[in-house]
């Protein structure tokens, strides 16, 4: 056989061998024209291949035409053109038979016998259903001649004819077939929907049958713009099919017109058709399922005769669908979303109402946000839902807007390529190598937008890098038949070994949720899904119900399980198509070589692996809560969370949602509590990261920096440190030195570097003490001392570290000649000294350079325990070094004609400062030496009325044992009013710890001193102290306290030791009346024993100092022989006086009405000050013996202020004078001495001569004596 013969055979190929062979044996029989050994295989399997396209002619089922059908009056018209033109476009209209037809018009004309016809539906239910009825028509069963392929479910053979499929199936078959050599016509149906995959299919379509010139190819459509598509296919010809039976009339009824609101508009139509015929169905085309339920409410309060309210919309359940196709005896008014305008027939319609709206689904490219928004249907919509009716009868069809409105709409809907996600199909073009989707051949081109988001898409799903080429993960993707970002998550899930989980939420993602809600039954359906809510996140509650779902359908028969599903509010259908989708899916990722394994067995690793999955394919669906329930997502999308999410009414500070659609407001669906960390890992590849204001790092001894994260526009962490060296070595290095070094910013061992700040500090503090910075080179010369040895690469203390452990640190170590300026004077410990001593108390000094600061001069640190030892004139003499400089301005203080008998001045001050004792007062030295010296006269006010610049005052540090400063300033009375108290406590805790004794019920204390030295130099007084069982010993800061104390407890081991001679005092008896007086006290002792415990004080402290055992048991000797006798006398004159105490208290309770308020007032003062709880213990006998004057004094007032009250007020007056300031400050005082005492003696004998002076006083009184008593006390 000769070339030409071959090349004549090649030509005469097509239609006689199976497509899938011919280019196959197109190169067999190229390669056999010069090898003759070859050309015998070739025609060999040239014959096989022509002899399996005979078989298939043979083979083909008889083909009949409905011939009711519009269509198949034009079958031979279809055929003729099909058979003459690769690529044949048929508009027909709703009820044509287009879909059923044409592919057996295909048959007919001999199409079918080189390979399958594809015809493609954009919904698997329309591919199943068309495949079912045409394999019905022809009487084959389904699944021979005519089969189906949708995604997750086929059922064809691979000697077919006809195979009807989703346009998703035969988009994905081009990944493994660019060819599409299975197929020798492909029928592209429903076309006018525009869908993605349609417009890709399309524009694949135009380049593929440029290659294949055997390729039959034919577009459906119920309404088309049919020129567009012509010239996309370079003029193919157009065939017209109608396929209304009966006339449609439209009538325009807008809302506008008579301002009525939607669901008033479609009552109106609906009494207007009930008005003209009583019967058919009505359909009313409404946007959405919100709309849809109003409507439903608006009309079921109509009550309308003999009618059924429907719903049809694609949330409804299965059984409430299946309503609508099963009519019954009632008219039915039937609400529905767009769902009905192609994809389903809803039989016995006679009557459309269109609202004239639908939801469309839009992509936004400013907010990247999928959005479901009410919108103005186009006129092909408005068409195709007014073919709903005309079927059967005439039908009438009511739009709810003006025909100028219909006229103005477009003429078409946009094509879903100019308003949804690119992604899946650019990923389609770069595996197939069909170059960048701007150069691709689309019927409407789309925005450049939204290509360049679909870009941006993949390259965050990491399917496509930086330089938009394709990835190893990209590659994997487009094998997936699912969405790009579920697709990503399989392939992620398989990384982290949690694939199996995955893959059950992923197919839940993909399919409607089986969970049922209707209407009527809400509350019962929440309730039952409550217990398949993970508080964290949606997509555990669907594995929740998965594995729930699963469990039930092993535990019940299949009548059970579905009872139980019907119980719960889950629909079984779709619970069994989630189990198919989730095993073709796991068949899927079998075959891509993916590891199925189970869950770990830690549910928190679990979630946070299930979660990282997740996150790589929604990784621009996170959100951060910012107020109330408004989330921040990327790009600066804010969204709250959907209702129906389990995590809803809650608010985590970061989430993950599955999908972010705008509807009513902008929701996010499916959503689920992350961690901050698994953002920043699993979107690392799209953090942004800006570094600014690096910072030395004292603890982590490096420069640190911040960084700014940013997550598609979203900052995940506006403040974050970080090691800041790498990014800038140089700048980090000055950093090092300046900060580090030179300013000792650092914690370090290297011992050059506390070598070289010991030399500083000790240069610094002699600079601090001569109050002059002079000493220390400046800082810029030390980090030339630094530079000049560091090399140029080390930044940071690890790194000088190291370098130091190989070549030493000696040329770090800088000397006295490095660091100073200049030598200081030798005298300047004395001048300036460490420590000040006073009265043998050392006390440590410190001091500061620093004007204007509160630590400026020098600093006296005081521990707690010893301030009471201190007064404000032991500091008045500062220190050497600053004496000079106070008494020059204390003398600049002074008046002018002082000042100028005291020059030259600066030399005055030095020498009144040589002449000073320290240990004498300071201002009154003062005075005597400038009288001395000079003879000019000054007063002590003089010299303090200056004030002195901060340095000039010692500066005062309070510490408590544990070295905390308790507070610190220049006035040194007001720090001991504020801690006096604690001083006095806090000498006694420290005092005591070398000399404490505890529990004691004998004398065990030796021979004690009443005074003692502490190591310190300070005195401090010794106390036996009461310890209510037992006694102790303690060291007290001052006498008069410690001799209170010594005679409480004295006065406990006489009781502890010698009780006898306690019960024998005891035996006193003191008049019942007067222990009944005396209990009104309430002092909590009976009247006795308070007088004996009185005496028993009086007694100590009468008796010499006790401090040995002779002492104590002479005291113990003495009151054994007087006690009882003492008591006795005491309880003699005691025992009237109480109760003549008591009476007239009593009466002046009773006139208390007739009495003014201060005279009330003052007599109770009176009666309070005269006997009260402890009063026993300062009452001396001799005042004991004028108690019953007193009392018989208040009495004659008594009576005399109620009848002369004027007369009273009078001398009340007089009295207050001295009285009021008395009683307030007892008030005041901690201690009720012996001088208050005596105060009070005086001011009862001026009563006495005030208000009865009959009585007599026992000594001279007056107010004017009394005021000068006062300042006294």
């Amino acid at each position: 056989m000769v070339q030409a013969d071959i090349d004549k055979l090649i030509e005469q190929m097509p239609g006689h061998v199976l497509a899938k062979d011919f280019h196959r044996l197109k190169n067999l029989l190229s390669k056999a024209k010069n090898n003759p050994q070859r050309l015998s295989q070739a025609l060999d399997a040239l014959g096989k291949s022509q002899s399996a396209c005979q078989l298939r002619a043979s083979a083909l089922p008889e083909i009949e035409l409905e011939a009711d059908l519009p269509i198949s009056q034009q079958a031979e018209k279809i055929s003729t053109t099909i058979q003459n033109n690769q690529v044949t476009i048929i508009a027909g209209e709703t009820g044509s038979g287009k879909t059923t037809q044409i592919p057996k018009i295909c048959l007919q004309a001999g199409l079918g016998r080189t390979g399958q016809i594809a015809c493609t539906q954009p919904r698997r239910i329309a591919a199943k259903s068309v495949a079912q009825r045409v394999a019905d028509e022809i009487n084959n069963p389904l699944g021979q001649a005519i089969g189906y392929q949708v995604r997750f479910d086929e059922k064809y053979s691979q000697n077919g004819y006809v195979r009807f499929m989703t346009d998703g199936i035969l988009l994905q078959q081009t990944l493994r077939d660019k060819w599409l050599t299975d197929y020798d016509t492909i029928i592209i149906d429903e076309a006018h929907e525009r869908s993605l995959n349609i417009d890709f299919l399309l524009g694949f379509i135009k380049q593929l049958i440029a290659k294949r010139k055997d390729l039959k190819v034919v577009i459906t459509s119920a309404t088309i713009d049919t020129e567009k598509f012509s010239k996309h296919f370079d003029g193919a010809p157009i065939i017209n099919v109608s396929g209304r039976s009966f006339p449609v009339t439209a009538h325009y009824r807008p809302l506008d017109e008579h301002n009525l609101e939607l669901n008033q508009g479609i009552i109106r139509a609906i009494d207007e058709i009930y008005a003209h015929s009583g019967v058919g169905d009505v359909l009313v085309f409404l946007p959405g399922e919100r709309e849809i339920n109003e409507a439903a409410d608006q009309l079921k309060r109509k009550h309308l005769p003999n009618t059924e309210i429907l719903k049809l919309y694609a949330r409804l359940t299965a059984a409430d669908q299946m309503k609508i196709f099963k009519p019954g005896d009632k008219r039915r008014v039937i609400l529905t979303t767009n769902v009905a305008e192609t994809s389903l027939t809803v039989p016995r319609i006679h009557y459309v109402i269109d609202s004239g709206l639908a939801r469309i689904s839009r992509y936004s490219s400013r907010s990247k946000i999928q959005g479901l928004q009410i919108e103005d249907i186009a006129q092909d919509s408005a068409n195709q839902r007014m073919g709903r009716c005309g079927r059967i009868a005439d039908g009438h069809c009511y739009r709810l807007y003006s025909e100028q409105d219909f006229d103005s709409r477009p003429e078409h809907t946009d094509a879903e390529i100019m308003r949804t996600s690119l992604a899946s199909v650019i990923l389609q073009t770069h595996v197939l190598s069909l170059g960048h989707l701007t150069d691709f051949p689309f019927i409407d081109q789309p925005d450049y937008k939204m290509v360049n988001d679909g870009y941006q898409l993949l390259i965050e799903l990491q399917a496509l890098d930086e330089g938009q080429q394709l990835t190893q993960i990209g590659r994997m993707m487009a094998h997936l038949p699912i969405d790009v970002q579920l697709g990503r998550i399989l392939i992620m899930a398989n990384d982290l070994g949690c694939l199996k989980d995955i893959l059950v939420i992923v197919s839940g993602l993909s399919l409607q949720d089986p969970r049922e809600r209707p209407l009527e039954w809400s509350q019962a359906a929440d309730k039952a899904h409550q217990k398949y809510i993970h508080e964290k996140s949606d997509f555990m509650s669907l594995l929740n119900l998965w594995q729930q779902l699963n469990k039930k359908r092993n535990q019940l028969k299949n009548k059970g399980f579905k009872q139980w599903c019907r119980e719960n509010f889950i629909s079984i259908k779709r619970y069994m198509e989630w189990k198919d989708v989730n095993r073709q899916l796991t068949s899927l990722v079998s075959q891509q070589k993916m590891r199925i394994t189970d869950s770990i067995s830690d549910p928190e690793a679990n979630y946070q692996q299930l979660h990282k999955a997740l996150l790589s394919g929604f990784i621009s669906h996170i959100g951060m809560h910012q107020s109330d329930r408004e989330y921040l997502g990327t790009r600066n999308k804010k969204f709250m969370i959907f209702p129906g999410s389990g995590l809803y009414g809650r608010a985590p500070k970061w989430i993950l949602a599955g999908q972010i659609v705008h509807t009513s407001q902008v929701f996010a669906r499916m959503v689920a509590e992350l961690q901050a960390e698994w953002i920043n890992e699993m979107g690392q590849h799209l953090i942004k990261k800006t570094h600014y204001d690096p910072f030395w790092s004292k603890k982590k001894g490096t420069v640190m920096g911040y960084q700014r994260s940013v997550l598609l526009g979203m900052i995940l962490n506006e403040k974050q440190a970080f090691h800041y060296g790498p990014k800038d070595p140089a700048g980090s290095r000055k950093l090092f030195i300046s900060q580090g070094l030179v300013e000792q910013q650092m914690h370090t061992r290297l011992g050059f570097y506390h070598h070289n700040a010991k030399l500083i500090a000790s240069i610094q503090a002699e600079e601090d003490r001569h109050r002059k910075k002079d000493l220390l080179i400046d800082p810029n010369k030390l980090y030339d001392l630094y530079d000049a040895v560091i090399p140029a690469n080390i930044y940071s203390e690890p790194q000088l570290k190291k370098w130091v452990e190989k070549h030493g640190d000696e040329k770090l170590r800088f000397s006295d000649e490095d660091l100073y300026l200049r030598k200081t004077p030798v005298d300047r410990a004395k001048l300036f000294p460490e420590t000040i001593t006073i009265r043998k108390l050392t006390l440590n000094l410190s001091y500061e350079f620093q004007p204007g600061t509160d630590a400026d001069g020098v600093t006296a640190h005081i521990a707690l325990p010893w301030l009471n030892a201190l007064n404000a004139n032991d500091f008045e003499y500062l220190v050497p070094g600053l004496l000079p400089e106070k008494i020059e301005m204390l003398i600049k203080g002074l008046a002018k004609n002082i000042r100028r008998g005291l020059f030259p001045i600066k030399e005055y001050a030095e020498i009144i400062s040589d002449e000073l004792d320290h240990a004498q007062a300071f201002y009154p030295q003062l005075v005597k030496r400038v009288f001395k010296k000079n003879g000019l006269q000054t007063q002590v006010e003089d010299w303090q009325s200056t004030e002195l610049a901060d340095h000039l005052k010692f500066r005062f540090v309070v510490y408590d044992n544990n070295k905390q400063v308790l507070k610190s300033g220049r006035d040194f009375n007001a720090l001991l009013d504020d801690f006096s108290q604690q001083a006095n406590r806090s000498f006694q805790k420290t005092a005591s710890k070398s000399n404490k004794i505890n529990g004691a019920t004998d004398w065990v204390f030796g021979e004690l001193n009443q005074q003692v030295q502490l190591d310190n130099g300070l005195l401090a007084f010794q106390a036996v102290v009461d310890q209510e069982n037992a006694v102790g010993l303690r060291l007290f800061e001052n006498q008069h306290q410690a001799e209170l104390k010594h005679i409480q407890g004295i006065k406990r081991l006489l009781k502890i030791k010698y009780p006898k001679i306690i019960k024998q005092a005891q035996k006193v008896n003191i008049s019942l009346k007067a222990e009944m007086a005396w209990n009104a006290l309430e002092s909590g002792l009976k009247l006795n024993d308070e007088l004996i415990d009185a005496l028993l004080e009086k007694q100590i402290a009468a008796h010499p100092w006790v401090g040995m055992q002779k002492e104590f048991d002479q005291l113990a000797d003495q009151l054994s022989r007087k006690l009882y006798k003492e008591t006795y006398d005491w309880a003699q004159k005691l025992a009237p006086v109480i109760e003549q105490w008591y009476t007239l208290w009593q009466q002046v309770e009773a006139k208390y009405d007739l009495l003014t308020e201060a005279s009330y007032e003052d007599m109770q003062y009176q009666l309070d000050y005269l006997i009260y709880a402890d009063c026993l213990h300062h009452i001396r006998l001799t005042d004991l013996e004028h108690y019953h004057r007193f009392l018989k004094g208040l009495s004659m007032r008594l009576e005399s202020a109620l009848h002369s009250p004027p007369k009273e007020a009078e001398k009340l007056k007089e009295l207050n004078a001295v009285s009021q300031p008395f009683y307030q400050h007892c008030d005041l005082v901690d201690e009720f001495t012996e001088a208050h005492q005596d105060f009070l003696m005086l001011l009862e004998e001026l009563r006495v001569s005030l208000f009865a002076q009959s009585l007599g006083t026992k000594q001279k009184v007056s107010v004017k004596r009394l005021k000068q008593a006062f300042k006294e006390l």
